[in-house]
């Protein structure tokens, strides 16, 4: 008798909680190799399979699970989902459960002995399988974390090179984590398994992710691309960012070299005219983080590290954008240059949200990743623009700082976090 099957869906804890200093969520071990090149993943927000009827490579009684999909954004109204990554499956390897009690106070006796127990018999399934990053065992580097779990081995991840929006007919995938079984959902399961398969013939949609291994040259280059904004603990603050970028460009010659390099091709900039440079600027409802004035010309950017696209105007389609647009252009003789500047992981998630709520702005504003500011910096740098630069001592750290938020996913950024863990 086959196997019946069932594919499992889990919306990664990959919030805010962790931009907030040390925090490093245990989902971040689906991103990174182990020093012996195996992959292991973290299932859902506690940690363990989600069905005791659930296996991988299991008897034919029980539903195997071969595939387990990253998920984004959900919406229960419509039924939909993104798909991120694809996850293969090769081995289970536990069904603890996890108390839900954080609080010692609030345990009691039962609890915490089972707590105990189940924690013990991970630590022995990481000990005996030597489940390390940088030589730490998986439970050294979370210390006294009593929450720990590893819960899958994987045979191979894919990503997709676009998240994939997929839309069901019955099956309802809610909050954390899902389970679509062949024969409850039977048209919704087909759907996605052949979106899954064709997508992996087609790696120009789920193109195969080799989780990074932590080997020295790895490890020597983020010890080196530590700046002293890692150091005072500002490392996703937009404001910092903001902040750094408005002096660079308050030197002309480097405004103008930006907006020349940066302006989309149908666009004109003046070279020869004179800007006025203002920060926060209150010139409409809402404050633009960057913006620029001439006689005939204004320039508006803005900075998104974590926050999405204010001022919104649902009806109308339009946000903050439209807003900062509209004042742009008004009493000006040359249309107005716009930009929006975001780290490399966030640049499809700002332009599908343009796309939604603002469309109108998608070929005014150009969407520029921290990669390219930190690529412009550098040229300027090697052409001497900084002589006079206050800070020019200081350029080779904002270099790093802007590169250290061009990972290609907040996934691969998280890792790198799980990595500066690994030296502690």
């Amino acid at each position: 008798m086959q196997n019946k099957e069932v594919i499992l869906l889990n919306k990664p804890f990959l919030g805010d909680w962790l931009d907030d200093g040390n925090n490093i969520g245990h989902e971040i071990i689906d991103f990174l190799s182990t020093d012996t090149g195996e992959i292991y993943i973290y299932n859902n927000p506690y940690g363990q399979c989600p069905n005791k009827k659930i296996g991988v490579n299991e008897g034919a009684d029980k539903y195997n699970a071969k595939y387990l999909v990253l998920t984004g954004k959900e919406n229960a109204k419509e039924k939909s989902f993104e798909i991120l990554y694809v996850i293969e499956l090769e081995e289970l390897l536990h069904r603890e459960s996890h108390i839900r009690h954080k609080d010692s106070n609030k345990r009691n006796k039962k609890e915490e002995i089972k707590l105990k127990e189940s924690q013990e018999k991970i630590k022995k399934i990481i000990r005996e399988r030597n489940i390390c990053y940088n030589g730490k065992l998986l439970y050294d580097i979370y210390k006294n974390d009593e929450t720990l779990y590893v819960t899958f081995k994987a045979f191979k991840i894919y990503r997709a090179e676009i998240p994939i929006l997929i839309k069901m007919s019955e099956y309802n995938f809610q909050r954390n984590k899902g389970c679509l079984y062949c024969d409850i959902y039977e048209s919704d399961y087909n759907k996605l398994k052949e979106i899954i398969e064709s997508g992996i013939k087609d790696d120009r949609v789920l193109k195969e992710f080799i989780p990074p291994k932590l080997d020295s040259n790895t490890i020597k280059s983020i010890s080196e691309s530590k700046t002293f904004i890692d150091l005072i603990m500002q490392e996703n603050n937009e404001q910092v960012f903001t902040n750094i970028l408005y002096d660079l460009l308050k030197h002309s010659d480097l405004f103008t070299s930006f907006c020349e390099k940066f302006k989309k091709d149908t666009q004109f900039f003046d070279i020869n005219e004179k800007f006025v440079i203002s920060r926060e600027a209150n010139r409409v409802v809402g404050r633009m983080d960057i913006c620029a004035e001439s006689s005939k010309q204004r320039v508006v950017i803005e900075n998104k590290i974590n926050s999405g696209l204010n001022g919104l105007k649902p009806k109308d389609k339009e946000t903050q954008l439209t807003t900062y647009y509209e004042w742009a252009k008004e009493g000006k003789t040359i249309d107005p240059l716009c930009f929006v500047i975001v780290p490399n992981y966030r640049k499809n998630e700002l332009l599908y949200e343009i796309d939604k709520k603002d469309p109108n702005m998608h070929q005014i504003y150009n969407v520029i990743t921290y990669k390219e500011i930190a690529d412009f910096i550098e040229n300027e740098y090697k052409h001497n623009k900084f002589l006079d630069y206050d800070y020019k001592r200081l350029i080779p750290d904002i270099i790093n700082a802007f590169l250290n938020l061009s990972k290609m996913t907040k996934e691969e950024l998280y890792a790198y976090k799980f990595i500066m863990a690994t030296l502690n």
